[in-house]
């Protein structure tokens, strides 16, 4: 029999919502973890910054961010506006 506790219940609940809107939104969609691994994407994000399927599978955020940022006219701007931003969240 399975059991689940009010925390995981939540857990699954937002995990389906995530889901859902990686599938309808019209929005590159990254998500990840605290060590840098890609939890989640959407084929959007993969479309978006024409990532390789070697990154995709590595999930690894630092060589994404590498290659992504190639793609600015300022490279090092845009590594620092997301550390910026993913400060922002940690706090």
């Amino acid at each position: 029999m399975l059991s689940f506790n009010i925390l995981e219940v939540k857990i699954m609940k937002i995990i389906s919502i995530f889901n859902d809107r990686l599938i309808k939104d019209n929005f590159g969609i990254l998500m990840v973890d605290p060590t840098g691994k890609f939890v989640s994407l959407n084929k959007i994000f993969i479309e978006m910054w024409n990532l390789p399927e070697a990154i995709i599978m590595s999930r690894n955020e630092q060589q994404a961010l590498k290659l992504v940022s190639l793609q600015f006219e300022d490279p090092k701007s845009f590594i620092l506006q997301l550390m910026v931003v993913g400060e922002s969240y940690r706090e």
